[in-house]
């Protein structure tokens, strides 16, 4: 079923019409090629959605009637991911993935490496619509632009950096952290966090360090890496 990000439509009550015009039309219409009849799913965020139908499409809009009330959907994790700033390729992956992984909050931190520039905010926007549509996911990231490292640590007393490396005992940090319904993964630059960095989070009492017994990851393969990690210590 296709999907469209449209959280203005929330105070629709049943049965009532709306229209979908501009980009949303295009999408629909020229690229999905729906048909009258056929129903969509608009999606609010925040967990709750509902259930449209096409009643009619012309040449510049689709006519809709909102056929079924608003399912709220709980959260199947409170992950969130913080980053340092990537260049733009691997900052829109990372936007896209945040979404299907439903990936809570997106903390984008700058940092003493980060040596590409923030893209702007409307394609970030555009970035989450896509990838919310794109995922039928329900729950779209909050996106945060936090200054330096300092700035993270005062958000968030439960932080999780896994590192490269072989260790003895990777199983037994897993199975120590205690996640009490809110966790941050830490990924950072593609240049890494400087020794300052390191030392301000390792000394923070806020980051619990994991090491993984791969190769050097990509930054979108590392996310994907540890996002499953964390996963499954909430499978209970």
């Amino acid at each position: 079923m296709r999907s469209l990000y449209i959280p203005e439509l929330s105070t629709l009550n049943l049965n009532d019409n709306f229209e979908i015009r501009d980009l949303d039309f295009h999408h629909l219409a020229r690229v999905a090629r729906v048909k009258t009849g056929d129903q969509i799913k608009i999606i609010l965020g925040q967990g709750r959605s509902f259930l449209a139908q096409i009643e009619k499409i012309s040449k510049k809009e689709i006519c809709c009637q909102k056929i079924g009330l608003i399912t709220i959907e709980e959260r199947l994790h409170h992950i969130s991911l913080a980053v340092g700033i990537n260049r733009p390729d691997t900052f829109k992956s990372l936007i896209q993935m945040s979404c299907e992984l439903g990936i809570q909050n997106i903390y984008v931190v700058h940092t003493d490496h980060s040596s590409n520039k923030l893209i702007s905010m409307s394609k970030i926007e555009n970035l989450l619509k896509m990838g919310v549509e794109q995922s039928n996911a329900v729950f779209v990231p909050q996106l945060h632009i936090l200054e330096n490292i300092e700035k993270l640590i005062e958000i968030s007393s439960s932080m999780v950096c896994f590192i490269n490396g072989l260790s003895s005992d990777t199983e037994s940090q897993l199975n120590d952290i205690k996640n009490d319904g809110h966790i941050i993964m830490l990924v950072g630059p593609e240049g890494g966090f400087s020794e300052k960095e390191k030392s301000i989070l390792w000394e923070s009492g806020s980051v619990r360090k994991v090491s993984l017994k791969t190769p050097i990851m990509r930054t979108e393969t590392a996310v994907a890496t540890c996002f499953g990690f964390l996963l499954q210590l909430n499978k209970d």
